[in-house]
């Protein structure tokens, strides 16, 4: 999974996707009977007959349909934050931490310091939203049409999906663990159940806590991320405020 966070006051955005979200269905794109032509293809590139041969080509032996089907969101969960006015806040700083791959929005209203980090884990398969300083009241919302909640499929395709969060609370703040999945299993095979797939994910992600789905994406990014260095020197400019 995979999100964008677009950082409102009073209201967040996180638009997210889901990585077998695509429009289309199994499909065989071979061009029957374009093995005939490709010694004529061959003839007319050797013969510097690059039109002509490009002309044969997109109509005897390119793939059927030629384009191919196309990536899709999935949805949005939009966040209220109840009792948060946006003209009264101060202090507001956004920020990607590139090293733990967390996003963080702090600000302050009200004489209330709010922040929450949200960060897409690949181990657990989450999207995890954490806010401290106050309350929430979440809504999915589908890109794909049919109200709120999210249960659905791609139109004039054969991906099914499903999405759904939890909400947890402990006395640190709130956690809004967010899960998708289809029914895609494989180029072939759309036949997987997302309900309950998505259903075995949030609660695997749920019983793990939060400090705990934290730690481990953290762990699995720097894996990755600090595998290469670089060093730009020091400067004075790096003194100053940000």
């Amino acid at each position: 999974m995979g999100a964008m966070v677009f950082g409102g006051i009073d209201r967040e955005r996180i638009q997210f996707n889901e990585s077998t979200v695509w429009t289309g269905e199994p499909h065989d794109y071979s061009h029957k009977g374009a093995y005939q032509h490709l010694a004529k293809i061959r003839e007319l590139l050797w013969a510097g007959q690059q039109k002509e041969a490009e002309a044969l080509a997109m109509a005897e032996f390119m793939g059927v349909p030629v384009r191919q089907k196309a990536y899709q969101a999935l949805g949005d969960l939009e966040i209220e934050f109840p009792g948060v006015v946006a003209a009264e806040a101060s202090g507001y700083r956004r920020e990607l931490d590139l090293d733990t791959g967390i996003a963080a929005v702090q600000y302050t209203a009200g004489g209330k310091a709010y922040r929450r980090e949200v960060f897409a884990s690949y181990p657990a398969n989450v999207i995890v939203v954490r806010v401290t300083g106050g309350d929430v009241r979440p809504e999915l919302k589908s890109a794909h049409g049919g109200g709120p909640g999210i249960a659905g499929g791609v139109a004039g395709g054969a991906i099914r999906f499903e999405a759904r969060y939890v909400s947890v609370q402990d006395a640190g703040g709130i956690t809004l663990i967010l899960a998708a999945a289809t029914n895609f299993k494989n180029y072939r095979d759309v036949s997987a159940d997302p309900h309950s797939r998505v259903l075995a994910t949030l609660e695997a992600a749920r019983k793990k806590g939060y400090a705990t789905l934290r730690a481990e994406h953290i762990a699995d990014h720097q894996k990755l991320f600090r595998r290469v260095t670089i060093d730009l020197g020091h400067t004075d400019a790096e003194k100053l405020p940000l």
